[in-house]
């Protein structure tokens, strides 16, 4: 008795080893591809996150200052094991950041906002000016200054 290994239309059913594993290897490098894209955009949306939250620190000390009627400061300080950006009210320098990131005020001064960003993280940030001070009449802010966010690529 002979045995028949196609269908009623003669053709073959089914995907052989070779058409299999060319599929496979096509995957792969659609998918070696992609990975790149992957990290490029998790790294673009990391760095937009803290460029909105320092765009948002800064507000927040803005109408801090307005709404109290008490100077805010807003420093970002660079410190071995990361970078500290601290919105308080007091003098210049009357809050700082211990190893970890937390702030450690003198008694005249209260924080209003802090968050910290690790050394070796994807994103660094930087300011040119040591701190900036919110008016409290009306919100202005003295010096001015610039607050970078970047990754390690450069792009910021």
């Amino acid at each position: 008795m002979k045995m028949n290994t196609t269908n009623r239309t003669g053709t073959q059913r089914g995907l052989s080893l070779v058409e299999m594993l060319t599929a496979v290897a096509v995957l792969s490098v659609v998918a070696s591809l992609s990975v790149g894209s992957w990290s490029e955009l998790i790294g673009k949306l990391r760095l937009q996150s803290v460029a909105q939250e320092l765009a948002a620190d800064v507000q927040l000390a803005r109408s801090t200052a307005v709404a109290l009627n008490r100077a805010v400061r807003l420093d970002v300080q660079q410190q071995a094991t990361g970078a500290c950006v601290v919105a308080y009210t007091g003098a210049q320098g009357a809050c700082q950041c211990d190893l970890q990131g937390v702030p450690v005020c003198t008694a005249q001064a209260s924080v209003v906002k802090s968050h910290w960003l690790p050394a070796g993280g994807a994103i660094t940030v930087a300011a040119n000016v040591a701190s900036m001070r919110f008016d409290p009449t009306i919100g202005t802010v003295s010096p001015t200054a610039t607050l970078r966010a970047s990754l390690p690529d450069g792009r910021a």
